[in-house]
């Protein structure tokens, strides 16, 4: 069909007809799952947490190969002993206990549970929803029909909650036995509605029992294809399969893997007449990738600290901006649903950065001073990196001549341009120190409003990798004559956090722990920037804190590519948070689950790893400024600057290739510019 094409055959027999019916399961409405079996995965994990299945057994029967066993043989006893074509959910509880050994009680359990999860899923179909809305507003007489297990006022229920209403009549086939499938719910219906078939529309998913059937009674029918038909035809799940492979006998591992897709199904694939240019919906590019993108690694991430927090009894939470900011709205969300701690567990927004802390931590200008008063990839000179901390370099023009540079403002470079700033910094130690005990006191008075001096057990939330954040602020912390311990939880952390690590702080990674395992490592890797993007904040990095009306307040570095910067990441953010709350609706009242970080992280790096050209030119064309302080050299995530068609520009790209923040995107952009 074209662009509007169903809706339009829709529009068209609406006219001709008094009565509408729609299908309800994977028509009216959709699960939060990729398949109908994903429910029993669900099943099994909540079943296990709440002690109706014990481990023991879960690990000695494939506990979903038994829920489809027993449906099949229900419906064999069913047909063999009354020559019934339709089952009941009880009857398949009955065999699936016979099976397993239940007693009546576990048995009972069981069932209601799955009752419970299937209510979870009862979520409506966008598109189908819109037709059901035309056809109420044009004053058609409205109802639904279903072949299903599930007793009538399951369904109904189901449907109330999905917002639909004022519908005259919904027809189960559990109730009497009776099916589309055999034609014979349909016969009913022309009994009991008094209406002639050519007066019928009706729609649903499956070409045998509401199409071909429906029609062979003279009943007007269409063919809706499912959420889940069109997503696997999708680009995106092919470049899925090709990455991250972890443990698919892993149950949470496969529910997750169901819901993050059946979730993106119901949401964006649920139009038949939709376009995806380039693999993404008509819909707003930066919300729907970060729903199926962003969505899933913050809703693994957040269970994962939810999870750890609640188990160490954590009194109090610290999200460190800005990388906590959007994490801290997943964990408060995951919270106020009744997860983990709930409302025990006090969370905190705390303004932080590297510049911040570190520089005010610094005692003695050591080694590790150093290297973090020079880190950085970006191309600076002298002045720069002393502005960073606030010295103004022409007060010491003779300490910069001392130690061999021609100039404060010549670019340091290589191991003898960084080997000579080295030196100035030790030439201007005390200058540095002075700098570092001025912005402590802030800091301290900071830090008592905030409860972080109050002592006992913190834990503290960053987006991670080497550690230096936290090693600042336990010294801070000491300093400051508080006992106060901390324990990091991080995305992740890298290998440079083992010697913070061995120094006795407690940290703690979601992806990977000091780089290890080494493939998760990797994949941050592919591009650091745009996992730090994800975490974006509405608020520039911190510079230092200075004493206002209020308290302390913190001083923001604010730079001009920012704006454009979090305009994309704002966006991006909303539909990152749709798909938690999204996933939340599907735990209610349930145990949330741990989350294999792999999976988590799948969807997004299968886009990192393997871009479409859409993605690659809105990534790439983001602007990053690595470093700290006030002073930036933004670069373009993943720009090539120039043309593969220009030979003089062949060197530039090469260097470009080298020093860009994402290469899969670089090559992909300069891919782009093969048509001259």
């Amino acid at each position: 069909m074209g662009p509007g094409a169903f809706r339009q055959r829709f529009e068209s027999l609406l006219q001709k007809v008094d009565l509408v019916t729609f299908d309800v399961f994977d028509t009216a409405l959709v699960r939060g799952v990729a398949r109908p079996q994903g429910v029993f995965l669900q099943l099994a994990i909540e079943a296990r947490a709440s002690g109706i299945l014990s481990p023991d057994l879960l690990e000695r029967v494939d506990f979903i190969q038994a829920r489809i066993r027993a449906e099949t043989e229900a419906r064999r006893h069913a047909w063999e002993t009354s020559g019934w074509v339709e089952i009941r959910l009880e009857e398949i509880h009955a065999r699936l206990a016979a099976d397993l050994k239940l007693d009546e009680s576990s048995a009972q359990a069981l069932m209601s549970l799955e009752q419970r999860i299937e209510l979870a899923h009862g979520l409506r179909n966008p598109f189908v929803g819109g037709l059901f809305d035309l056809a109420k507003d044009a004053g058609k007489r409205l109802g639904f029909i279903s072949d299903m297990y599930l007793d009538e006022r399951l369904v109904a229920s189901l449907l109330e909650q999905a917002g639909y209403g004022d519908y005259e009549f919904l027809l189960v086939s559990s109730s009497g036995r009776e099916t589309k499938a055999s034609g014979s719910l349909y016969k009913r219906v022309l009994a009991s509605q008094k209406i002639v078939s050519r007066q019928w529309l009706h729609v649903g998913d499956n070409l045998d029992s509401d199409v071909r059937r429906a029609r062979e009674l003279g009943i007007h029918a269409l063919h809706y294809e499912k959420c889940e038909t069109r997503i696997k035809s999708h680009s995106g799940m092919a470049r899925q399969r090709r990455m991250l492979s972890p443990d698919q006998k892993v149950t949470e591992a496969r529910l997750f893997r169901s819901i993050a897709t059946g979730l993106s199904a119901s949401r964006y694939f649920s139009s038949p007449d939709a376009k995806a240019p380039n693999g993404h919906s008509g819909q707003d590019f930066w919300t729907d990738w970060g729903y199926r993108h962003a969505g899933p690694l913050l809703a693994g991430f957040g269970s994962w600290i939810v999870h750890e927090v609640s188990r160490q009894a954590f009194r109090d939470v610290y999200f460190l901006s800005r990388d906590g900011y959007l994490i801290k709205q997943v964990v408060d969300r995951m919270l106020r649903a009744g997860f983990g701690a709930g409302q025990s567990v006090r969370t905190h927004y705390l303004y932080a950065s590297r510049r911040a802390f570190n520089l005010a931590a610094i005692e003695k200008l050591d080694d590790d001073s150093q290297d973090f008063l020079v880190s950085g990839t970006s191309r600076m000179t002298p002045r720069q990196f002393l502005a960073r901390i606030d010295i103004d370099i022409d007060r010491h023009l003779d300490a910069v001549a001392a130690v061999g540079f021609p100039s404060p403002d010549e670019v340091v470079e290589g191991a003898l341009g960084y080997g000579r700033l080295r030196a100035l910094l030790r030439e201007l130690e005390d200058i540095v120190l002075e700098r570092a005990q001025s912005e402590l006191g802030a800091l301290d008075r900071y830090f008592r409003e905030e409860g972080l001096l109050d002592g006992g057990q913190t834990a503290i939330v960053d987006l991670g990798w080497h550690g230096t954040l936290q090693n600042a602020m336990a010294g801070l912390i000491r300093r400051m004559g508080a006992t106060t311990q901390l324990t990091g939880y991080y995305m992740g952390t890298f290998p440079a956090a083992k010697r913070y690590a061995d120094r006795g702080q407690e940290m703690h990674g979601y992806l990977c722990e000091e780089g290890k395992p080494v493939v998760m490592h990797a994949a941050i890797r592919t591009s650091v920037e745009l996992f730090e993007w994800i975490f974006s904040a509405p608020h520039g990095s911190v510079c230092n804190f200075r004493s206002g009306t209020a308290g302390v307040e913190p001083v923001f570095a604010e730079f001009a590519f920012e704006s454009e910067r979090w305009e994309a990441a704002s966006a991006m953010q909303a539909g990152a948070l749709r798909f938690v709350d999204d996933y939340i609706g599907l735990w209610q009242g349930l145990s949330l689950p741990d989350v294999p970080p792999a999976e988590a992280l799948r969807s997004f790096h299968a886009a990192l790893a393997h871009p479409t050209p859409e993605e690659a030119r809105r990534l790439g064309h983001l602007q990053h400024a690595e470093g700290f302080g006030s002073v930036a050299v933004p670069r373009y995530i993943a720009k090539p600057p120039g043309s593969i068609w220009n030979p003089l520009s062949y060197p530039r790209l090469v260097r470009g290739y080298r020093a860009t923040f994402w290469r899969p995107g670089y090559k992909r952009n300069l891919l782009g510019k093969l048509s001259p």
